[in-house]
C-alpha cells in the first residue's frame, strides 16, 4: 500500500510539473542581441497601370513564435530613371501596407522593404526585393 502511494503521489508530481511546460518564444533560446533570424515577405503587384498608386504590403516572420518589433522601411525606385518613393512605419508584427505615389512612367520599377529590428532586441535584420512593372492603360 506504502508503495502504491508513493508511485501515485510521483505520478501526480509528474503530471503537475507535465502541464507547466510550455512552448519558449523563439528568442529565449538567445542570450544574444541579434542572433534569431527574420524574413521580410514584400507583396506587390506584378503590374500597376500607369498614373495609378501600388499598395505594397510587408510581414516579418520568424522560425520560431516569437514576434519581432522594430521598423519596416519600403524602397521604391525605377530602374532607369528618377523615380523614388521611401516610406517607414513601426512594426508590432502582423502586416504593414504602403502605398505609393502616382506611378506616372512605363517601365520596371524595384521595390525593397527593409527591416530594422528594435534595439535591444533578440531578432536579426532583414529584408526582400521585388519588381513590377507599370504598363499602358
Amino acid at each position: 500500500m506504502k508503495k502504491m502511494m508513493v508511485s501515485l503521489f510521483s505520478a501526480a508530481l509528474m503530471g503537475a510539473g507535465l502541464v507547466g511546460v510550455g512552448a519558449a518564444p523563439a528568442q529565449a533560446a538567445c542570450p544574444y542581441t541579434g542572433c534569431v533570424e527574420t524574413f521580410t515577405h514584400v507583396n506587390a503587384p506584378d503590374t500597376v497601370v500607369r498614373g495609378d498608386r501600388a499598395r505594397i504590403c510587408v510581414k516579418v516572420t520568424t522560425g520560431g513564435n516569437g514576434r519581432p518589433k522594430g521598423r519596416v522601411t519600403v524602397l521604391v525606385h525605377k530602374s532607369v530613371g528618377d523615380y523614388h518613393f521611401t516610406d517607414s512605419k513601426r512594426y508590432d508584427g502582423g502586416r504593414e501596407c504602403f502605398t505609393t505615389t502616382k506611378l506616372n512612367k512605363r517601365g520596371k520599377y524595384v521595390v525593397k522593404a527593409n527591416f530594422d529590428r528594435k534595439a535591444g532586441s533578440g531578432f536579426k535584420d532583414s529584408d526582400q526585393r521585388t519588381v513590377f512593372r507599370v504598363v499602358s492603360g
